[in-house]
């Protein structure tokens, strides 16, 4: 896997499938500020390449695809950075939708339903979801 930064791991099949592999975001893929700056570059990158037919978005641990946002980051904000903060998302969930090519979510695991699939929806229509064993529910503890 090639890292285009400390956060996106990228492989590249022949056929212009390109995985994109959220890392070093912990064992549930949590959003932190720095995650999803990293993540929305490594998106913004790979949008340039015009060789890419589909994109494969997964998280690097087989828990979840994105265990969601960085609630320990988030109860130290104050107004102006909590602000930032829900900018940063939404301008990582606009670069999933605008991607040229489609996008599919490969999600393992267990998710949550409030917060994970908020973000998946917001980037609907573009992003699809993948998984073999996905079980809705409370996410399991780590």
């Amino acid at each position: 896997m090639h890292m285009l930064n400390h956060y996106c791991g990228v492989e590249r099949d022949p056929r212009g499938v390109i995985r994109l592999t959220i890392c070093n975001a912990g064992s549930l893929n949590i959003l932190g500020s720095e995650v999803i700056d990293g993540v929305r570059e490594g998106l913004e990158a790979l949008a340039m390449e015009k060789r890419i037919r589909v994109l494969v978005l997964a998280g690097q641990s087989e828990k979840s695809m994105i265990g969601g946002a960085d609630i320990k980051e988030m109860a130290h904000l104050d107004q102006r950075a909590a602000e930032a903060f829900i900018t940063r998302l939404r301008d990582l969930c606009e670069a999933v939708r605008a991607f040229p090519v489609p996008v599919v979510a490969r999600m393992p695991g267990w998710f949550q339903i409030c917060g994970s699939v908020a973000v998946h929806r917001t980037a609907a229509p573009r992003l699809r979801a993948e998984t073999t064993a996905l079980t809705r529910g409370a996410m399991r503890s780590a």
